[in-house]
């Protein structure tokens, strides 16, 4: 029990740096989001095969970003998508963007279990999980 509570402690301070660090891998540059999803989906590829895991992707563009955090925000959907849909389903993850004025929109949409009404306002505070039932 101490052994992963200790284990889970030191991956939030990880993960604690890592937030404190957005944005601050120097400069903003062109990135081709397509590629980063490829990379992405390659570096997940265990996960995928494992769970005949299904990623559409749409049209990606280049757009200026922090390429780093651009693959790990990828990451962290697509195998949160796999990680929270019911093991009775193949997990679908499909990924698009369109044009909207001078910004780019993305959606990712995936078939897990979603997230609960009474979660939604907390979901993006640093830390918060949503309970996980099996």
């Amino acid at each position: 029990y101490i052994k992963q509570a200790s284990t889970r402690l030191s991956e939030q301070i990880k993960a604690l740096l890592e937030h404190s660090r957005i944005g601050r891998s120097g400069n903003k540059k062109l990135v081709n989001t397509k590629e980063v999803v490829k990379v992405v989906n390659n570096d997940l590829g265990k996960s995928i095969e494992d769970r005949k895991a299904k990623i559409h992707v749409g049209e990606l563009p280049e757009i200026m970003g922090y390429e780093v955090e651009l693959r790990l925000l990828f990451q962290n959907l697509i195998s949160n998508a796999i990680k929270y849909t019911p093991k009775e389903r193949n997990p679908e993850v499909r990924i698009s963007a369109f044009r909207e004025g001078e910004f780019w929109l993305f959606s990712i949409v995936d078939n897990g279990m979603g997230i609960a009404k009474d979660d939604q306002a907390k979901i993006f505070t640093i830390f918060n999980r949503v309970k996980n039932d099996d």
